[in-house]
């Protein structure tokens, strides 16, 4: 499909893609996609009380690793830890 190629009906606005791509719902009026319940199956209310788990644990991981790395750059850091030893 072309930008602006799209024809449209009086009840339908244009819609536009990520792509930019003007399109109507006429060509998915066929498709027909079950109301997902999240709460009624149990699979996806594992999936979405892990998922801010993950995210927090991934975040932190990521966030101590950057203080670490550069603690370590620093001079009194290393001056630190080689009187230490």
């Amino acid at each position: 499909m072309e930008k602006g190629s799209a024809t449209l009906s009086a009840d339908q606005a244009p819609v536009l893609d990520a792509d930019g791509v003007l399109f109507s719902y006429e060509h998915v009026a066929g498709l027909e996609v079950p109301p997902v319940t999240w709460w009624k199956h149990p699979g996806l209310r594992r999936l979405y009380i892990m998922m801010p788990v993950l995210f927090l644990g991934s975040t932190v991981n990521g966030y101590d690793g950057s203080l670490l790395n550069g603690l370590q750059t620093m001079v009194p850091w290393q001056e630190c830890k080689l009187s230490s030893n």
